[in-house]
């Protein structure tokens, strides 16, 4: 039984993330079982700054910020494209958050999310644009939150 007292440990026990399999793998350790809740704390914080990221990079799409439009039509994606990128960045963030319940859910969209990125890293690449700074970081914010919720089944 997680300390209730400790509001880390009450943030994991909310979500109830696999705590009857943390509770068998780590029987007679609490060491072991804190570090369990310690890594799932972390994959929370993780996966809600994707979400907020992806969500904000949406909505950019969705309202054809200006500076974004020229970016993306310079590397050849058609500005009637957009929404259908943003829809597939708010179905990520939405497929990350729910993941943090349902774990199989939450790996998958971190799947789709790492090619959607790779994707957008080879288009800049291809259209000799340098900007990939946001790209890779977001793809790179999305393999480290699917590593954390493997790592926290």
């Amino acid at each position: 039984m997680p300390d209730r007292r400790s509001p880390s440990l009450e943030i994991a026990w909310m979500f109830q993330l696999n705590s009857l399999d943390i509770q068998t793998n780590c029987v007679g350790d609490p060491e072991a079982y804190r570090r369990a809740h310690l890594m799932f704390i972390a994959c929370v914080v993780v996966t809600v700054i994707l979400s907020l990221a992806l969500l904000g990079s949406a909505a950019a799409k969705l309202t054809k910020q200006p500076k974004l439009v020229e970016q993306l039509t310079g590397i050849g994606v058609a500005e009637s494209h957009l929404p259908q990128l943003a829809m597939l960045e708010i179905a990520g963030a939405i497929g990350m958050l729910a993941g943090l319940k349902f774990a199989g859910l939450g790996v998958l969209a971190g799947i789709c999310l790492i090619l959607f990125f790779a994707g957008a890293v080879i288009a800049h690449l291809r259209a000799h644009d340098k900007d990939i700074a946001g790209a890779l970081v977001l793809g790179l914010l999305t393999a480290v939150a699917v590593g954390l919720r493997i790592a926290t089944f």
